[in-house]
């Protein structure tokens, strides 16, 4: 990785290298090998994923990278503002927050063309999936919400939700994320047992006419945490691509933003575990107002009407940061996050990951207070 960035660095020199997090190696290692060669390329560090609202700690790497990039995209406000409060330093950096979202140029594509009918009663998700009760199953720690791992199979564990759906007359169908588009992620198949439908992986060039064929997107996790207060999934804004209505349970931030645009249903409680309440989805009298909605604000959430605000932001990075960012101002609405693909590049619009929440409680002094993992780098 690191001679490739050197080569890229010292053949391509580009003025400035996008980098995104998760993992945060990445960028940090990029920022290390351009200050070995002693590059002016300067680094943009695009976070969906801040290790510090995972932990409820400060990684020493996170810290480091906050000192040493030179512009910060955020996938939403509420990320912005955990980074802000765990990283004070972060408030002088350029930055900017973009939907996530494709350009109109790719969804206009041949192969992107919708669906020409919805399955009744249905309702789809996509994306990373843990196979049912795995913390049961394995005797994994569930104490705590904190723990990596422990994170990692409690948000992807949908057992209680896709039973709770199945159980109220719903066809849930499932394209678990896998490295092998086209085949069926096997954790995926073991929901069959609740009555989900398994479908093989989608790639981002399929995806969408896939869930063109549904009523219904499933947005959120399975427990509800602060840590996910400020996610913005991915899978929101395919949902809204494909015209398929959002249904938002335990994700704040998502479930705020569907609201006020009138584009899905969010459950802000435990309410959607009650007999009976889901299947009043079935009987929605509108449910094209709310596609006709979708309709009406997709064109405020594609890229091509955020790429200035990254245009922006790359203008104010080479400038040493003296242009003022003019933060969600222009052809979109106000509640923005991003998206790019992992790992790193040239400058350029892309999509990134969407950001996870808070854990714990602020203060005036989070290094101190959470604590730093590690000793930083200068």
């Amino acid at each position: 990785f690191r001679r490739a960035i050197r080569h890229m660095a010292e053949t391509v020199k580009p003025d400035i290298f996008h980098v995104h997090n998760e993992p945060d190696w990445i960028a940090t290692e990029t920022i290390r090998v351009l200050r070995d060669i002693k590059s002016t390329a300067k680094v943009v560090w695009d976070i969906h994923d801040p290790e510090s609202a995972r932990l409820n700690a400060v990684p020493a790497e996170e810290l480091e990278l906050i000192r040493n990039v030179d512009g910060i995209v955020y996938v939403s406000h509420e990320e912005r503002e955990w980074m802000e409060w765990a990283h004070p330093s972060a408030v002088s950096k350029p930055n900017c927050t973009i939907f996530s979202c494709f350009p109109s140029r790719v969804l206009s594509e041949p192969y992107m063309k919708l669906a020409p009918y919805r399955i009744p009663n249905s309702i789809v998700f996509q994306g990373g999936i843990s196979e049912p009760n795995i913390m049961k199953k394995h005797n994994l720690r569930s104490e705590t919400q904190s723990g990596r791992a422990v994170q990692y199979y409690n948000m992807r564990d949908l057992a209680n939700i896709v039973e709770a759906f199945c159980k109220e007359g719903f066809n849930f169908h499932l394209y678990g994320a896998n490295t092998d588009p086209g085949k069926i992620l096997p954790e995926a198949a073991m929901y069959s047992q609740f009555g989900a439908i398994a479908e093989p992986s989608a790639n981002p060039f399929t995806i969408i006419p896939e869930l063109s064929k549904y009523e219904f997107g499933f947005v959120g996790f399975p427990m509800r945490a602060e840590l996910f207060e400020m996610a913005m999934p991915n899978k929101l804004f395919d949902y809204l691509c494909a015209g398929t209505i959002p249904v938002v349970i335990n994700c704040k931030a998502a479930g705020e933003f569907v609201e006020k645009h009138k584009i899905g249903i969010w459950y802000k409680d435990d309410s959607w575990a009650e007999p009976g309440v889901l299947r009043r989805l079935q009987s929605l009298t509108d449910p094209e107002v709310y596609r006709n909605n979708i309709k009406k604000l997709l064109p405020t959430l594609l890229m091509d009407a955020q790429i200035h605000k990254l245009e922006n932001l790359y203008k104010e990075v080479l400038n040493g940061g003296t242009d003022k960012q003019q933060e969600d101002k222009g052809g979109c609405v106000n509640d923005a996050p991003s998206r790019g693909g992992d790992g790193c590049g040239v400058a350029g619009p892309v999509r990134a990951g969407a950001g996870n929440g808070i854990y714990g409680h602020r203060g005036d002094t989070p290094h101190r207070t959470m604590g730093v993992i590690g000793i930083p780098e200068t």
